[in-house]
């Protein structure tokens, strides 16, 4: 698949069952020869990931008295510019305002169909600190469970597998190429459930219970 503005297109449409799509903008970032697209909108700022690399943030149409959830989108491309632009990957960030109003990620996805030995599509799941009655939960953990914890987004789960079919050797749904209809179908499916998942969450919580840090 090459770069091009039907892609942005095909990719916002989809998006539009699942948020409000209105003053979306898109933002190309050129890097020698990989060039990142990605959503944005005025009042969402912006929160660079463990790797340093930047997200624009957008806000999610969730409802709650205590927080805000928000989503960002990079797509990269790797080619001249001037040229033939290649997809080489796709990822969705999950953030929320944490009290205090600390935004942090919660949740990454990735698509990079580019035969890596990671499950493709996958997730990529941040811990977020929790509060319960003003004291965090994890006070008092030892130097190996915190560890465990700062290493715990280097893991890739597995996001669409065909394990009741394929067994173990379905580790990866995808390492060929993908087109158009298929990268706007997953971004607009995966952030569409993501949606629901935290509106179901919200719903779920009550008040007194345990707080996001």
């Amino acid at each position: 698949m090459l770069f091009s503005k039907e892609v942005l297109k095909r990719v916002k449409r989809e998006l539009s069952s699942c948020i409000d799509h209105r003053g979306l903008q898109v933002v190309e970032t050129v890097q020698g020869a990989v060039t990142w697209i990605a959503l944005a909108r005025t009042d969402g700022g912006c929160l660079a990931d463990r790797n340093g690399m930047p997200w624009n943030l957008c806000r999610l149409p969730v409802d709650s008295e205590f927080r805000e959830y928000w989503f960002g989108l990079r797509i990269r491309f790797e080619g001249p510019r001037a040229g033939d632009r290649e997809f080489r990957s796709a990822a969705i960030a999950v953030a929320i305002d944490t009290e205090g109003s600390n935004r942090v990620l919660l949740a990454r996805a990735e698509w990079d169909p580019g035969g890596t030995r990671h499950a493709q599509p996958h997730w990529h799941l941040y811990p977020v600190p929790i509060m319960s009655d003003d004291t965090p939960l994890t006070d008092g953990a030892n130097p190996e469970s915190r560890e465990l914890l700062d290493d715990a987004p280097r893991i890739h789960w597995a996001m669409m597998a065909r394990w009741a079919s394929l067994g173990d050797q379905a580790r990866a749904h995808s390492t060929e190429s993908i087109d158009t209809n298929e990268l706007a179908l997953w971004c607009g499916g995966c952030l569409g459930y993501v949606v629901s998942q935290l509106r179901y969450l919200e719903a779920k919580l009550p008040r007194g219970r345990a707080k996001f840090a």
